[in-house]
Order: structure tokens, then sequence, then C-alpha cells
């Protein structure tokens, strides 16, 4: 009983649609694999552009920790906190950037600005060195040593990157149904 409703179901719904002829069948079926291929490329070029946008938001930090690496190194080397925390300070005007701490050698901790505020976070780090490079070396040839002096550590929030990765979505949406 219940097989012959739904047989008579699917009969009603063929005829009301145009689905009942072999034309109407294709182009229904057509239809649909259009619109699968293209949810399927939307979901593919949005995986593909947030993972490329993810790879480019850290290493942005990565390559900003190196930057303050090289202009703590004289403030590292002499060991004067007033400038380090300067430079900490100056930092925290990076859009994102939530703390900066300068380590010595040791592990000590120099200068620190600011504090994480709880949000989802990523660390930034790179270390303090100073090209050594002795008389012999010099004339040789030889490449100058590096000394490690320290470490920088950068904290940063990823709500920048949630904000552009919803943002995306939403462009990828709208481009897939037009």
């Amino acid at each position: 009983a219940f097989a012959l409703k739904l047989a008579r179901l699917r009969q009603y719904l063929a005829r009301r649609t145009g689905l009942h002829s072999i034309q109407g069948r294709l182009v229904a079926i057509a239809f649909v694999f259009i619109i699968g291929t293209a949810v399927v490329m939307g979901i593919t070029g949005y995986r593909f552009t947030s993972s490329f946008e993810r790879q480019r938001f850290h290493e942005h930090f990565n390559l900003l920790a190196g930057y303050m690496a090289n202009n703590a190194e004289l403030g590292v080397m002499m060991g004067d906190p007033e400038m380090l925390q300067r430079l900490c300070q100056n930092m925290l005007q990076v859009k994102d950037i939530q703390s900066v701490t300068i380590f010595d050698a040791s592990g000590k901790q120099i200068a620190r600005s600011g504090a994480p505020d709880g949000t989802e976070q990523g660390i930034a780090s790179a270390s303090v060195k100073s090209q050594v490079m002795d008389e012999a070396a010099l004339f040789s040839g030889d490449l100058p040593v590096s000394e490690h002096l320290g470490r920088i550590e950068i904290t940063y929030a990823l709500s920048g990157l949630h904000e552009l990765q919803h943002q995306l979505a939403r462009r990828y949406t709208i481009i897939s149904l037009i």
C-alpha cells in the first residue's frame, strides 16, 4: 500500500515538473551537474585561498619578529631595557599584536609590553643574533659567525585572520550564486 502511494506520488511529480520526458530528465540532470560543479569549485577555491591566507598571515608575524630581532640587537648587547621597552611599545602599534617580549641569551626577560587578551592567538619568535667576524675571517673570506644574544617573542591575535576568512567565505558564496 505504501509502495503504491509512493509510486503514484513519483508519477504525479514527474508529470507536474516535466520530468516525464527524456528531454526534461536530461535538462534536470545537466542542471544538477552544473550546480554540483559550482558548489565543489566554490568550496575548493575557498579552501585553497583560506590555506594561503593562513600561511601568509603567520609568515607576516614571523617576518615582523625577524625585523624586530635585528632592531633589538644593539639594545640587547648594551643591556638597555628602556630602549628595548620603547621598541616593544612601538611594535604594539601593529594591528593584531597583543604582546612583545624580549629575552636575553640565558632566557631572562629583559622587556615586555602588552598582554594576551585570552582570545585565540599565535606566537612568532626570532633569535637576536650578532654577526661576529675576527681578523682572520676578514682576509680569508669566511662567513661571519653568528652569536646568539637573545630571543624575541610576539603574541598576536588570530581574530584578524578569522575576520578575513569570514569575509572571503561571504564573497565566495555570492560569486557562486551569481
